[in-house]
């Protein structure tokens, strides 16, 4: 079969078609070679398929050529009838880790749009080549199992938006994993297609240019792009059965409670391998501080000790305070940590403090902020009492009594929120 076939394919039993058919795709497009390319062949898909098609660009603001080139992009695609829609990152541009950060505000503005116009899939244009860039740059970087893994054809998104909940956003899709980078430029050159080399490509100031350099040499044999895009596929095997594995262990110990805490049974801890009982205790302390990252390697290996030896009498870990009682290890947001910003009612979502989703009515005014202890002086005791008998374990109310927000409105009421839990899509909601 073509390697065309082959993509087509791949697109087909991602957006299942059959099951429950999209309706609109989008694709990142730079005007590279990658990203052009599959916008061709996705373009000739949707229109054999009855599917629109929205072609994003995001202008970062870091260079000045690059609304020039989007222009020159806009022309070629017009051509063809293909709607192209231009994002701008607005903003303060960062000092450091620029190209990290402008990853970051990619997806976030592309995310954004996706969700606005109901897009379920977003189409990227990473191939072979990117899957051996990133397996060597992250083997410098002394990365485990997880960093090393290759990317999926299909993926969740990888960002969170502080305003549009996870089911909403689109699912990353990436059909050109299989064929290198020859294959897009072959495709665009037998259609006489130009495409936009981009400068940053020749920048040896980032690790990403240096690492292409090093392989297009092949200073050791076997080195190649080929092999360590195999690799970094057995690598994402061994990942997803270390995962499978965690979700098994975090089945059988551990309970996550709506008001944002948390229970690990600590019999099924101790007797769990190693490698899997660390996965799920990284797993509770991101989920519970409403951080991305789990904390460095050495708090984890301290946190582990004190738990197996059974020392735990309560200490501080990346923003969640842990500590046992009988038979549990229970894991609470620490109060220092929590959100001091105000949140304004404007928006239909918030996530706030990393950790509750709330749903917000457009018809009320005022702010959403942590609740103080000035605030339980404020409300009277029965509604402190009802308050409390609604919570899934009152023994834990000196921990959770200001561990969660209100809405205050310009009236001075004070509105108590309601804990729920959505168990498919693993989501704490906060419901005013």
């Amino acid at each position: 079969m073509a390697e065309i076939d082959l993509i087509y394919e791949i697109i087909s039993k991602k957006i299942n078609l059959g099951g429950n058919p999209a309706r609109s795709l989008a694709v990142g497009v730079s005007g590279g070679s990658d990203s052009l390319a599959l916008c061709f062949i996705l373009h000739e898909y949707a229109a054999q398929n009855d599917l629109k098609l929205y072609v994003l660009s995001v202008n970062h603001g870091l260079r000045s050529e690059a609304k020039d080139e989007l222009k020159q992009l806009g022309d070629w695609l017009a051509v063809h009838g293909i709607e192209h829609h231009i994002l701008n990152w607005e903003g303060k541009r960062p000092k450091k880790n620029i190209q990290q950060q402008a990853r970051f505000a990619r997806y976030k503005l592309m995310g954004r749009f996706c969700a606005e116009h109901e897009i379920d899939f977003l189409f990227l244009a990473h191939h072979q080549g990117d899957q051996a860039e990133n397996f060597m740059i992250r083997l410098c970087r002394g990365s485990g199992v997880d960093g090393l893994s290759a990317m999926q054809e299909k993926s969740s998104f990888p960002v969170i938006l502080e305003d549009v909940p996870p089911q909403y956003l689109p699912k990353i899709i990436r059909p050109l994993l299989g064929v290198g980078k020859k294959f897009t430029e072959d495709f665009l050159s037998k259609r006489g297609q130009e495409w936009i080399d981009d400068p940053s490509n020749k920048n040896q100031a980032f690790k990403r240019v240096e690492v292409r350099r090093f392989l297009k040499e092949k200073p050791l044999e076997g080195l190649d792009i080929l092999k360590l895009s195999a690799t970094a596929q057995r690598m994402a095997g061994v990942k997803d059965l270390l995962d499978s594995l965690a979700d098994d262990l975090e089945r059988q110990a551990v309970m996550i409670y709506p008001e944002g805490y948390a229970e690990l049974e600590l019999s099924y801890y101790r007797t769990a391998n190693l490698e899997i009982a660390r996965r799920v205790l990284a797993r509770l302390l991101k989920k519970i501080s409403g951080n991305i990252f789990a904390p460095r390697q050495e708090k984890m290996d301290h946190l582990d000790k004190a738990i197996r030896a059974g020392s735990l009498k309560g200490r501080t870990v990346g923003e969640c305070f842990v500590t046992q009682k009988n038979n549990k290890i229970i894991f609470f947001k620490e109060i220092a940590a929590i959100q001091k910003e105000d949140a304004a009612l404007d928006q239909k979502y918030i996530l706030w403090d990393g950790r509750f989703w709330i749903k917000l009515n457009k018809n009320q005014e005022g702010i959403i902020r942590q609740v103080s202890e000035k605030d339980w002086q404020d409300i009277s005791a029965e509604r402190r009492d009802e308050f409390k008998q609604k919570l899934s374990n009152g023994k834990y109310w000196s921990h959770l009594r200001l561990n969660f927000p209100i809405t205050l409105l310009k009236s001075g009421e004070i509105i108590l929120p309601i804990f729920k839990r959505d168990g498919k899509l693993q989501q704490n909601w906060l419901l005013f």
